[in-house]
């Protein structure tokens, strides 16, 4: 039989937000005791806000952390219940904003006129260019027969070819440029 076991839980501490209301500021204190004032260092100001956990001692206090790794506590009121900082309401979240309807695919909005779609222009040079190497091509076929080129001495034979290995021989096969795609050599 399993035996249940209690796991404690680790709760976080509640911080809150005060504000000091006493006209000449409030004086820290070393420990939550309202004659342990703290003498070397002065204390928050009139309307200074300041953020800590709320600790219970002689009266109430703010405990702090300070810049030494320990505490400083600021009193809430004094032991004759004069208020000396008063917690803070902090303004509730904003609502989240309101979504865009969705688009309504039905009937476009009045006054849509839809536009003629037009192929875009390429450059005049690149249409230059472009046309030249269809005319090569063109060429080349007609020429031979089927083939690329129609003499090996043409510079149009191998433009386009990349050359390659040490040999000289042009990708694709053997041969001067082997064909359009593993061909099987040189047809000029």
């Amino acid at each position: 039989m399993a035996t249940m076991v209690a796991v404690p839980t680790v709760q976080q501490p509640v911080y809150t937000t005060v504000q000091v209301v006493y006209p000449t500021g409030v004086a820290y204190r070393n420990s939550p005791n309202y004659g342990d004032r703290v003498q070397n260092v002065p204390g928050p100001t009139k309307n200074q806000q300041i953020t800590g956990r709320l600790v219970q001692g002689d009266v109430q206090y703010l405990e702090l952390a300070n810049q030494y790794g320990g505490n400083v506590y600021v009193p809430m009121q004094a032991p004759n219940g004069q208020q000396l900082a008063v917690a803070v309401q902090m303004p509730p979240a904003p609502p989240p904003p309101m979504q865009a309807p969705p688009p309504s695919y039905g009937q476009p909005p009045t006054g849509y006129a839809p536009q003629p779609y037009s192929q875009p222009q390429a450059n005049p040079q690149v249409r230059a260019v472009i046309a030249n190497d269809l005319s090569r091509v063109r060429r080349g076929y007609r020429s031979s027969g089927g083939g690329y080129c129609s003499d090996s001495s043409s510079d149009d034979c191998h433009s386009g070819y990349r050359r390659h290995g040490r040999r000289g021989g042009y990708r694709g096969g053997g041969g001067c440029h082997g064909g359009y795609r593993g061909g099987h050599g040189c047809h000029c």
